[in-house]
C-alpha cells in the first residue's frame, strides 16, 4: 500500500477496464471512488437491513421447498439468485427478478439469470462488446461463447432493463434511493461522470456483487456441515438470538465472526493473483531489486495456507482466530487491502452472517448430499474462483 505499484496489464485486458475494478493509476482511481464514498459504509447498509433479510430469507425458504421430501437442492444456485436479488436492488431499486416468487426453481435451474449473464458476456469474456454487435444469423455458428454473447443480449434488451440503466433513472428513481442515486446525487465528484461511465460502474457491481457473495456462501455452508463439531458450537449460537434477530445481533456473535473469517482463509472468492506493475525506477522488494514495468503478485491463497503463519493451513479450523497472531493479520486478505481493496466488503459480510444465520435456523437438519464429490468443490481457479462441479448439492 502507497508503494506506487499500479495495477498490471491484466486488468486492462478484462472488459471491467475503465471501473473501480480495473484503472490501473491509483490516482485516478482515488478519484473515481470519491463518488461512491458512503454507499458501502456500513451505516448506510443498515438502512438497507429490512431488504437484505427479506431476500435472505426468500431463498431459503425457496431452497426449503424445493428441497422437500429429502430432494437435493443445489444451494450454489440458491444463493446465486439472493446475491443477484440483492445486487440488483441496491443498485437499480428493483431485483432481477420482477417478484419474489420469480427466483430460480432452486435444484432445477443452477444457471444464472440472463441479465447476469448478459452483464458478464459484456464484461468478463474477451471480445464480450465486439461480439454484441455481430448479427443475429451468427448464432448458427458452433461457437458457444458467441451464441451466450448473442442469446444474453437479446435477454438485457427486454423492456424495463436497458432503461434501468439510464442515468436519469438511476437518479430520480421514484421507489426509493439506490447505491447509485446516493452516490450520484450526493457527491459533486459524481457530476463529472458521463453516462457511459456510471452504467460500466452499475454493472461491474453487478457482477462484483454476485458471483462472489453466491460463492463464498456455498463454501462457508459446505465448510460449516462438513464439520459436526463447528456446526453443533455455530448452530447453539444461532438458536440464541431472538426471532427476529437483526444485523447487529448476527455479527455480534463471536463464534460465527470466527467461521466466517476461517472460511475467507480458505475459500475465499478473490483469491487469485492481484498483479501489479513495478514503478518506475524499480523497487526494492525484500533481497530482490525489480525493474520498473515488472509484474508482481501478492496472491491471497497462497498467503493464506502459508503453514509458517498458519499451522495445518489446509484444515478448517475457527478456533485458529481466537489467538491471531501479527503474522496472521499482516497475510489475512479475502478482500484485498488498502484503497484498491473491495468496496463492497462491508455488505459481503452482511450477507454471509445472515446467510448462514438464517441457513441453519431454518434447516438445522441439513447434509450435503451423497451424489457431492471431492473434486465438485475444489476450486477452480478463475479470476472470481469457484466450485469445479458449479454446484453443491445439499439434503434439507
Amino acid at each position: 500500500m502507497g508503494s506506487g505499484f499500479h495495477k498490471g496489464k491484466f486488468y486492462s485486458d478484462l472488459l471491467l477496464k475503465g471501473t473501480l475494478v480495473c484503472i490501473s493509476s491509483n490516482k485516478e482511481h482515488a478519484m473515481r471512488r470519491k463518488a461512491f464514498p458512503q454507499a458501502f459504509t456500513q451505516k448506510n447498509l443498515l438502512e438497507w437491513e429490512s431488504m437484505i433479510k427479506r431476500a435472505v430469507t426468500v431463498s431459503i425458504e425457496k431452497m426449503r421447498e424445493a428441497g422437500a421430501e429429502g430432494k437435493e437442492v443445489d444451494i450454489l444456485a440458491g444463493f446465486t439468485s439472493m446475491a443477484s436479488g440483492i445486487i440488483g436492488e441496491f443498485c437499480f431499486g428493483e431485483s432481477f427478478k420482477s417478484g419474489e416468487e420469480e427466483i430460480h426453481q432452486i435444484g432445477e435451474n443452477p444457471n444464472h439469470d440472463a441479465v447476469i449473464k448478459g452483464i458478464q458476456s459484456e464484461l468478463l469474456i474477451p471480445g464480450g462488446e465486439t461480439l454484441r454487435n455481430v448479427p443475429s444469423y451468427l448464432q448458427v455458428l458452433p461457437l458457444p461463447i458467441l451464441r451466450l454473447v448473442l442469446s444474453s443480449w437479446s435477454a438485457l434488451k427486454t423492456p424495463g432493463k436497458q432503461q434501468a440503466l439510464k442515468r436519469d433513472n438511476l437518479i430520480q428513481s421514484t421507489k426509493h434511493k439506490t447505491l447509485l442515486t446516493k452516490a450520484l446525487a450526493e457527491n459533486e465528484e459524481s457530476l463529472g461522470l458521463s453516462d457511459e461511465v456510471i452504467v460500466r460502474e452499475a454493472k461491474a457491481f453487478i457482477i462484483a456483487g454476485t458471483d462472489t457473495t453466491a460463492v463464498t456462501a456455498t463454501y462457508l455452508v459446505w465448510a460449516v456441515l462438513n464439520h459436526p463439531e463447528v456446526k453443533a458450537k455455530l448452530q447453539r449460537e444461532v438458536d440464541s438470538l431472538p426471532l427476529d434477530f437483526s444485523v447487529a445481533e448476527v455479527q455480534s456473535l463471536p463464534y460465527l465472526q470466527l467461521v466466517i473469517t476461517e472460511m475467507l482463509r480458505m475459500y475465499g472468492s478473490a483469491s487469485g493473483s492481484l498483479p501489479r506493475a513495478t514503478p518506475a525506477g524499480g523497487k526494492q522488494i525484500g533481497e530482490w531489486f525489480v525493474p520498473e514495468g515488472t509484474e508482481v503478485s501478492t496472491q491471497a491463497y497462497t498467503l493464506h495456507h502459508n503453514p509458517d503463519i498458519f499451522e495445518d493451513p489446509y484444515l478448517f479450523r475457527p478456533e485458529r482466530w481466537e489467538k491471531r497472531t501479527p503474522q496472521m493479520k499482516e497475510a489475512y486478505m479475502p478482500f484485498a487491502i488498502g484503497a484498491r481493496g473491495c468496496i463492497g466488503q462491508n455488505l459481503a459480510q452482511i450477507e454471509l452472517a445472515l446467510s448462514i444465520t438464517a441457513f441453519l435456523r431454518k434447516c438445522p437438519n441439513a447434509r450435503v448430499a451423497s451424489s457431492m464429490t471431492d473434486f465438485d468443490m475444489e476450486i477452480e481457479d478463475n479470476f472470481v474462483m469457484s466450485p469445479k462441479g458449479h454446484k453443491c448439492m445439499v439434503i434439507l
